[in-house]
């Protein structure tokens, strides 16, 4: 095959581009950064879960289900508290997540061998940790109250912000869970700490918004409730 030496210079020299470059299948009309961490990951999972339709099953996995339901529980705080200059109280934030477990949990398709009885005992240590008070019948003693009622240093300006952006031809799209003036806060339920460091949706949430401080805040779960602890990060990206 004969080079082209002029562009091939230019490719060096800068990044290369979709759609002008090489052509990009994409599973719709844009990537989302956790399908870019995806790829990242393993590229052929990701061709034969995502572009094989073969392959592709709809599910919802408790994990997922449990995630949405803390994000919920944020944003209504966080709307709460630009509309009437208060988060929620733990007791407000117990009823949403409730609300929402009640209207989304026949969707859940695979429970990861856990009850859903033991996401709720443990989304009530969450709240109890994150809104700072205590929820009444709950034990006190199993909180840790070195984070307690954290959300309520949150000054959000907008939550669940959607953001839209090409980056060297790929049509990318995201949102941020919580947007203050001078700070990004991620919210993550996982099952071990995730590093701030080398976190790529932080980094594209810095990228589009041009603000330097990102946080991470992180719901650490355990099959033990009262092992159960948040752990906020705060880094700054240059």
């Amino acid at each position: 095959m004969k080079i082209n030496k002029s562009k091939l210079k230019d490719l060096i020299a800068r990044t290369p581009i979709a759609g002008k470059d090489y052509t990009l299948k994409l599973p719709c009309d844009h990537l989302s950064v956790s399908q870019i961490q995806k790829y990242l990951r393993c590229g052929e999972y990701y061709r034969r879960m995502r572009l094989d339709p073969a392959l592709q099953v709809k599910a919802y996995p408790s994990s997922q289900f449990e995630g949405h339901a803390h994000h919920k529980v944020l944003e209504v705080s966080c709307r709460c508290k630009m509309a009437g200059g208060r988060h929620l109280t733990v007791e407000e934030a117990l009823k949403v997540y409730q609300h929402f477990v009640e209207a989304h949990r026949h969707e859940v398709t695979d429970w990861h061998g856990e009850s859903p009885e033991e996401i709720d005992t443990r989304a009530k240590e969450f709240i109890g940790q994150l809104y700072g008070k205590v929820a009444s019948g709950l034990n006190p003693g199993s909180f840790n109250y070195a984070f307690s009622a954290y959300v309520d240093t949150l000054e959000p300006k907008a939550v669940e912000v959607k953001w839209e952006k090409e980056f060297a031809g790929v049509p990318c799209i995201g949102y941020v869970d919580v947007l203050e003036d001078d700070m990004i806060t991620d919210l993550k339920v996982v099952k071990r700490l995730g590093d701030i460091e080398n976190h790529l949706q932080l980094d594209f949430y810095s990228c589009v918004h041009n603000i330097e401080h990102v946080q991470l805040l992180q719901l650490i779960k355990h099959k033990d409730p009262a092992r159960c602890k948040i752990v906020p990060d705060v880094n700054r990206r240059n």
